[in-house]
């Protein structure tokens, strides 16, 4: 999976930096592990690696569907 996504940074790279330019960093493995802590659930690789490449974004990755920040996962699950 970590070669699917880097792919995808790549892509975006070559033909959309400023979307790119509105992911936040990557998050750590403690991060994330934290967050499956919180919500009670193990995330799958593909999200797990999602996250260590970026937290999130504040623009849409395709249309308005946009990569939730592990903060934001974990304030939905909660509510």
């Amino acid at each position: 999976m970590d070669e699917v996504v880097a792919r995808l940074g790549t892509w975006l790279e070559t033909h959309d930096r400023e979307r790119l330019e509105a992911f936040a960093p990557g998050a750590s493995e403690e991060a994330i592990a934290a967050a499956e802590k919180e919500v009670g659930v193990q995330f799958p690789a593909g999200m797990r690696a999602l996250y260590r490449w970026h937290d999130g974004t504040t623009r849409g990755l395709l249309g308005n569907r946009m990569l939730m920040s592990l903060a934001d996962v974990v304030r939905t699950r909660q509510t």
